[in-house]
Parts: structure tokens; sequence; C-alpha cells
């Protein structure tokens, strides 16, 4: 490793980082969803139904927080897919 840095020193400097990005890019997408943007809804969806899907990896691996994670997903995925007032607050 360079200049004798482990993989937890590396960790150690780099997660705080990547959750300082991911913040970031959470209040872009939040403030996009207060606008009614319609590239925040979509973005949303989609990050949804990634997150759906890490739900039923985590329930086949038995991880506890699956469950939590698909209910709370369908129920934004399917709001901002299928609600009619939701739709004619994005378009």
């Amino acid at each position: 490793m360079a200049l004798g840095m482990n993989f937890s020193g590396i960790f150690a400097i780099m997660a705080p980082i990547i959750i300082l990005l991911m913040g970031i890019f959470f209040i872009f997408i939040a403030r996009g969803l207060w606008k009614r943007r319609l590239w925040s809804r979509n973005t949303v969806i989609i990050l949804s139904l990634l997150s759906l899907i890490y739900g039923v990896i985590a329930i086949s691996q038995g991880i506890g927080n699956g469950i939590i994670a698909i209910i709370l997903n369908c129920l934004i995925a399917g709001y901002l897919i299928w609600n009619k007032r939701a739709k004619e607050a994005f378009s």
C-alpha cells in the first residue's frame, strides 16, 4: 500500500468523504422534489427500485432489515409511479 497505509486507514479516510458526498446528493434530490422537478421524481423512483432489489437480496441472505427496505421502497416507488396527484405535481 502507498505510504504504508493499510485498508482500515484508507477506509477511515474515505468513509466520511463518501458519506458527505451522499448527503450532498440527497439534499440536491430533496430540493428537486420540493420544487417538483421531474428529474428528481425519476431519480427517486430508480433509487427506490434499486433499494427494493437490495431488500430482496438482504432477505435471501438473512439480513434483518430487508423486509423494512422492501415495504418502504414499494410505498415510495408505488406512490410516485401510480398516484394521480403525484404524477400531476411532477409533470
